[in-house]
């Protein structure tokens, strides 16, 4: 078992009491009515980097009659709104 510093057994005391302290258990409600689609997507939607105005999906989705696991098919999609281009989205 390796050993750590006094400094960084300070710092991750103080990360764990912070998140005790200012930590919310339940989280904030979504205010976005949804509901989950495992028909759709059978091998689950992940997503990564988001900011404040962009955020990256990526899922797996397999063609109808293929089974799972069959592969990626790649795609690409733009996402708009009608005043502005937001992104191109390859799928």
């Amino acid at each position: 078992m390796s050993s750590i510093s006094g400094r960084t057994f300070t710092k991750l005391a103080f990360a764990t009491g912070a998140t005790a302290a200012f930590g919310d258990e339940a989280g904030w409600p979504s205010r976005i009515a949804w509901r989950e689609r495992r028909d759709l997507f059978p091998e689950g939607v992940a997503s990564g980097d988001p900011d404040s105005s962009s955020v990256l999906l990526w899922t797996r989705y397999p063609r109808a009659g293929e089974e799972r696991h069959c592969g990626l098919v790649r795609n690409s999609r733009e996402i708009a709104r009608p005043q502005e281009r937001l992104a191109t989205m390859e799928m």
